[in-house]
């Protein structure tokens, strides 16, 4: 089979196969955990993310740069039968949903029934001699791939991992149906109207976590350390009219351009020197005056940085030359006004734990789903993957049905 067949076959197994066709399109590579899901309920957003002060493009609806944010979530619909009063603001009410029919039970050997007609075991095996294995030879031959990169790299996924890992898939599954339908069901429900398995769940998962464990082998070395990293927090006097604050018909004079960002710069040196004073804290002074919208999320702490950092360069060359932890540095001028910028701590003296935390986050950031699974196949184009057009599957016969034993006569008497 040729290498271009190959990598089709990995991107069909890792995204599809393994984990979202066999299951509907419910699972994937990625994250899929219960925390990852929406929360149903939540309110939506009103103030758009605005980029983080390394982007080079101004924010189109707001004037300020802010860490980047999660996506607004859209309003969820409340759980049927939910009380008016409970309702989020914007959220509509859900037409009950129709009971579900009871399903019925199938015997042990029947796989799936459609209509009045069974799928048995041999009708699986049978099935599947026609197509050559196909595709569960191809689906074999990735999950031993995985498996050999895995001892390679010495790592392992312990039952305890995967069990917790596939009662989160489950959770999942349950709240993704729920926010779909309206309507509550069990795991085995969803499963028995899916044709989802135990098996299949703990293999895809199982998969999903040993190329995730491998990959990260693979990059680890390369990622920063928090050796290299700086922790600041900013204070942002915008020097530009608000969103929507200008009438687009008459452009704002050079004149009161400059007025703007005259006034702005005499704000943030006030503030400066105020903080410098101790009039306010770092952190009040931040609350009260800070133009950047994020504050209410962050107060102004923009986290570890280096010199990789997607911040603007101007912002980014000023907080890398401070020394002393706890200076403040400024004003720092950027497309998007005046900065204040604080040294809150370096990576250098950081503790144990606060070095730990940083690395599980570096590794949470490369571990994405398609970067895992660019990686896998290459991984599969450069392995020596032969298959056999000519097998043979061998279905066994169906062993005949035993014929009942008559229990011996007793003699008559004489």
């Amino acid at each position: 089979m040729s290498l271009s067949v190959n990598a089709r076959l990995v991107r069909a197994f890792t995204a599809t196969a393994l984990c979202a066709g066999a299951v509907g399109g419910i699972l994937t590579l990625g994250d899929t955990s219960a925390s990852a899901a929406p929360q149903a309920g939540a309110p939506p957003a009103t103030t758009p993310a605005a980029p983080a002060p390394g982007t080079d493009k101004a924010p189109a609806t707001t004037s300020a740069p802010v860490p980047s944010a999660p996506a607004p979530q859209a309003p969820t619909p409340p759980p049927t039968g939910m009380p008016p009063g409970m309702r989020m603001p914007g959220m509509q009410q859900r037409p009950p949903a129709a009971p579900l029919k009871p399903l019925p039970k199938l015997p042990a050997g029947v796989f799936a029934r459609v209509g009045n007609q069974d799928i048995t075991a041999s009708d699986v095996l049978n099935f599947l001699s026609t197509l050559g294995g196909y595709p569960l030879v191809q689906q074999r031959v990735q999950v031993t791939l995985a498996e050999q990169q895995a001892k390679k790299y010495g790592v392992s996924v312990s039952a305890a991992e995967l069990a917790k890992e596939v009662e989160q898939q489950k959770n999942q599954l349950v709240q993704n149906q729920m926010m779909q339908s309206g309507q509550p069901m069990t795991f085995n429900e969803i499963a028995a109207r899916q044709g989802l398995t135990e098996g299949l769940l703990n293999q895809q998962t199982r998969f999903r976590l040993l190329l995730r464990k491998c990959y990260l082998k693979t990059i680890e070395s390369t990622l920063p350390t928090l050796n290299s990293q700086i922790k600041i927090s900013h204070l942002l006097i915008a020097n530009r009219p608000e969103p929507g604050a200008a009438d687009p018909s008459k452009p704002e004079t050079p004149e009161a351009q400059a007025k703007r960002d005259a006034d702005a710069l005499a704000k943030i040196k006030q503030i400066q020197a105020d903080v410098a004073a101790g009039k306010v804290t770092w952190k009040d002074a931040i609350m009260k005056n800070s133009d950047d919208p994020s504050k209410q999320m962050n107060q102004g702490d923009l986290g570890w940085q280096g010199k990789n950092s997607p911040l603007v360069p101007e912002f980014l060359d000023a907080a890398l030359k401070i020394e002393k932890v706890g200076d403040i540095v400024g004003p720092i001028k950027t497309q998007f006004g005046y900065h204040l910028i604080r040294l809150d701590a370096k990576g250098s003296q950081a503790t144990p734990a606060e070095r730990d935390a940083f690395k599980k986050q570096q590794l949470d950031q490369a571990a994405n789903p398609q970067a895992i699974q660019a990686w896998f196949m290459s991984i599969t184009r450069d392995s020596n993957i032969v298959y056999n057009p000519n097998a043979k599957l061998t279905v066994p016969s169906a062993a005949p049905t035993p014929k009942a034993v008559s229990a011996p006569k007793a003699s008559a008497k004489r």
